[in-house]
């Protein structure tokens, strides 16, 4: 006949033997997906506070022909813009995000001029409601391209899933990055962003 404190004991140390068991095997499993983990070598070490919407595409897609309107009225294509690199912007004045980045895009264009080539592309029905917005927010840096048939933001274009919408480029034509939603450019995340994609 088994005492049954013995009986208890055992039942405890079986338990604790159990209990030890599983913690090690979670301890393991944890070290094993710790070890299998990407540490933040690329673009997403960039994706901070404004810049937190800032992806690589995993295949990024061409640059699109789709044709839209250069600031001389004329049709012209992104592949038409390459020899520097590019930043291609999607904005309109019926979107507030838009509105709230335009003046870090102006500026980032000014304080890049001669390295980097801003592209800021509105989507509105009408040219001159867009032109006469830049005016009123003196932003003089950035040249009106203009597309009123969203052809720029379909799938044939940038596949925008919204806008503003941020792509960036490498002079050959290379998407690098790009950021679905507003980023503020002016912003130190920004800027160490830009002279490492500047450095491309």
């Amino acid at each position: 006949m088994t005492d049954p404190i013995m009986r208890k004991d055992k039942d405890l140390v079986s338990t604790a033997i159990k209990a030890m068991l599983l913690f090690g095997a979670v301890a393991l499993a944890y070290v094993i997906l710790r070890s299998c983990s990407t540490p933040k070598t690329g673009i997403e070490r960039f994706a901070d506070d404004s810049l937190s919407r800032l992806v690589a595409l995993q295949s990024p897609p061409p640059m699109p022909g789709v044709n839209f309107t250069g600031p001389d009225g004329e049709p012209v294509n992104l592949k038409a813009l390459r020899g520097q690199p590019m930043i291609v912007n999607i904005w309109a004045t019926w979107c507030a995000p838009c509105i709230a980045e335009l003046p870090s895009l102006n500026q980032l264009s000014r304080d890049y001029a001669g390295r980097l080539k801003v592209v800021a592309i509105s989507v509105d029905r009408d040219a001159g409601e867009a032109q006469d917005f830049l005016d009123s927010i003196k932003a003089g840096s950035l040249p009106l391209y203009h597309d009123n048939t969203f052809a720029i933001a379909s799938k044939d274009g940038l596949a925008a899933n919204g806008i503003p919408l941020t792509v960036m480029y490498t002079a050959s034509g290379r998407e690098i990055a790009r950021v679905q939603g507003e980023a503020d450019w002016q912003s130190p995340e920004a800027q160490r962003f830009l002279d490492w994609f500047l450095a491309q």
